[in-house]
């Protein structure tokens, strides 16, 4: 009896520590009630939402990324912090020209009319072009040499189209066909995205056509199935042209139109009466890459709902402690990273509280996966069960040597392994944006893996301790850097 009553108390003590690395210090006791309330299970739970079916991707602009900064916003109001937006709200809106394909473009061949969001999908364009139909089938790599298959015709692709061969479609790109649809399972229906930052205009279509659409296609050109049978083990590929004559209308339309997309923003006021007016940024990307023209959506786990849900966490945190840092905290969820940083460019260019009062920037993306290189990616052999407990620290003596050795210090009490090499990603996080206006910042990021930017950066391959155990360093930097007496010494002006 009573070896089964100390089992089950032995469990709930057990499931109450803190996760940190082997050999961590103990944390100060007046942060313990925050540091303890940062859980892989909460991580877990706020995710789970993030990357699941119901924020489809997270796509700036769409209504799976409002739905997203919404839930974000709904945990923002229930810790309590301040709303700080528009009209008292936790939004600010950015302004995005979203565009989308009209929902009457269509491939026509004769009586044959293959309509968009039924049978086919195409990215947003303005292209109306008359071509002959190229049916390309297995390995594509032998198309490099014999560009001319492809100059000015649609090519329609049947095969493997994944990343191995993403360096043969740029390349098929640049031999200039007029469209390049991938045969799908399914397709999308037109949905409003923000529209490319680029202005060049394109004469060249990308998009997706369902299998049975393009049976139909090739039965009605003359050619057949067959031109879309694909062997197994297949290498060498197939080009299947239809006789000479038998072009296909391509008219694909794009509708345009202004829309504001949140970041979404809320405060924690600092305890102190004087420093309060200062502001600890902690910052993530709320979007993602939403849905793909075939339907298939991108859900982002890693990519950044890991940071985002480390935010969550921190926030909570910091909100639950009873003793709050000096100074205020800021947090950032930001629209539209990977659109080009545009939602925290638009913040730093039109800052809600004065940039003059920002300490520093803590970025987390990418917090939530162990690191892995194949050798094949020109990159050293890194496996993932060898960096469990390793993440980097990226630019955070930069600006502030004083940042970096404070971030140094309160990792004692986690015992992260810590890497300091670049990784080729100093300006490709929202951190950048405020590193150019001089604030110091750090950058928090767990590495590169293969799922990066794939529909396969899925919730079920995150690591949660290692996401809890980075929200436990920010809220270790935000109070120790939050109580300084004085502001970060800064060594360098920007960046």
């Amino acid at each position: 009896m009573r070896f089964r009553l100390i089992l089950p108390v032995l469990a709930v003590i057990l499931s109450s520590l803190p996760a940190q690395y082997e050999g961590a210090k103990p944390v100060p006791q007046g942060l313990k009630k925050g540091f303890a309330s940062i859980s892989p299970d909460y991580c877990e739970e706020i995710l789970s939402y993030l990357a699941g079916p119901e924020c489809q991707g997270r796509g700036t602009g769409t209504d799976g990324y409002q739905k997203a900064a919404d839930f974000v916003a709904a945990r923002f109001k229930e810790f309590g912090l301040k709303p700080i937006g528009e009209k008292g709200t936790y939004f600010q809106h950015v302004p995005f020209t979203v565009a989308r394909t009209d929902p009457k473009s269509h491939l026509k061949f004769r009586n044959l009319k293959l309509r968009c969001g039924e049978h086919v999908a195409f990215r947003a364009a303005d292209v109306e072009t008359e071509a002959e139909v190229v049916f390309v089938t297995g390995g594509f790599q032998f198309l490099l040499e014999t560009p001319t298959k492809l100059n000015r015709r649609i090519v329609i692709l049947h095969g493997d189209v994944t990343r191995r061969s993403s360096g043969v479609r740029r390349q098929m790109r640049r031999n200039r066909p007029a469209a390049i649809l991938a045969v799908a399972d399914s397709v999308q229906k037109p949905v409003w995205t923000p529209s490319s930052r680029r202005r060049r205009r394109t004469t060249q279509v990308n998009g997706s056509i369902t299998l049975a659409a393009a049976k139909r296609l090739a039965k009605a050109i003359g050619v057949g199935e067959r031109a879309l049978t694909v062997a197994e083990g297949e290498e060498d590929g197939n080009v299947t042209t239809p006789a000479s004559g038998r072009n296909v209308a391509l008219v694909v339309k794009k509708e345009t139109k202004s829309r504001g997309v949140p970041n979404v923003v809320g405060l924690l006021e600092g305890s102190d009466p004087k420093l309060k007016k200062q502001t600890v940024i902690a910052g993530s990307h709320l979007d993602h890459l939403g849905v793909g023209t075939n339907g298939v959506v991108y859900p982002g786990a890693d990519d950044d709902g890991s940071g985002s849900a480390a935010l969550v966490a921190l926030a909570r945190a910091l909100s639950k402690n009873p003793r709050k840092p000096k100074r205020s905290v800021l947090f950032l969820a930001f629209c539209g990273e990977e659109r080009g940083l545009v939602g925290s460019r638009y913040y730093t260019d039109h800052p809600i509280i004065p940039l003059e009062d920002a300490i520093c920037e803590l970025q987390m993306d990418m917090v939530g996966r162990n690191e892995e290189h194949h050798p094949s990616e020109n990159r050293t052999n890194e496996k993932g069960e060898d960096n469990v407990k390793t993440t980097h620290l990226i630019g955070s003596k930069r600006i502030s040597q004083e940042l970096h050795e404070t971030v140094l210090a309160m990792n004692e009490h986690i015992g992260f392994t810590l890497e300091y090499d670049q990784e080729g990603v100093y300006t490709r996080s929202d951190h950048y944006m405020f590193a150019r206006k001089g604030i110091p910042i750090s950058f928090f990021f767990s590495g590169f893996h293969k799922d990066y930017h794939r529909p396969s950066d899925t919730v079920d391959k995150i690591n949660f301790t290692k996401i809890a155990n980075t929200a436990k360093l920010v809220y270790l930097t935000v109070h120790a850097v939050g109580n300084k007496p004085h502001r970060l010494k800064r060594e360098r002006k920007s960046r």
